[in-house]
């Protein structure tokens, strides 16, 4: 009876240290070989994803190059094991962004963790066409909380280190982070993107 104890706990401790981490190390050989570097994904064609799917690590200097570039720009922080329709039903990100592209609108959708035969999986039941982003391991670190934690802290100058709220969804004109959310929708979309076009 003792060793059962000594075995439950054993599992419980470990799966729950398995899901605050990003699952890099994780990762076999052959799932490695989806990655790529976030400059590779200049290269990605939409629709490219169906066929020839990349991960496209990405870490805060190069989400903000994106937001230089463009004029109105989303990122959006996704969990892949989720079970949530808003986690798994991804091409709902798409649409929102293709309602508000007269606006100049562009999403950048970033995936917090590595795992992979659920991202893909997710990616191709939802035919989502633009590149999927995930957080850099070597550049954030493994642990989940440390890593949101960096790149909130990056991405909002504002940022106070007591404040346990990470959000999902952040809004930026230019390189100027505007409004973060957990839950982006139209109305926040439209009264932000007023302030791109003034």
């Amino acid at each position: 009876m003792k060793s059962l104890f000594y075995l439950l706990l054993t599992l419980l401790l470990t799966s729950c240290i398995a899901i605050n981490v990003n699952d890099y190390e994780f990762l076999n050989y052959a799932e490695k070989e989806y990655l790529r570097p976030y400059k590779a994904s200049t290269d990605h064609e939409i629709g490219d994803n169906s066929a020839c799917f990349k991960l496209y690590e990405i870490n805060t200097p190069e989400v903000k190059s994106i937001t230089r570039e463009n004029e109105f720009t989303w990122v959006h922080i996704w969990l892949p094991f989720c079970p949530n329709e808003s986690c798994q039903n991804i091409a709902q990100y798409e649409w929102l962004e293709k309602r508000h592209q007269s606006k100049g609108l562009n999403l950048a959708f970033i995936s917090a963790t590595y795992d992979i035969d659920d991202i893909i999986k997710i990616v191709q039941h939802s035919k989502f066409t633009k590149p999927v982003y995930v957080l850099q391991n070597s550049y954030y670190g493994r642990k989940n909380k440390k890593i949101r934690t960096k790149f909130h802290s990056e991405i909002d100058p504002n940022y106070e280190e007591e404040d346990p709220i990470f959000h999902s969804d952040y809004l930026f004109i230019k390189d100027s982070l505007v409004y973060f959310v957990n839950n982006m929708n139209d109305s926040i979309i439209e009264s932000h993107s007023m302030k791109s076009i003034n």
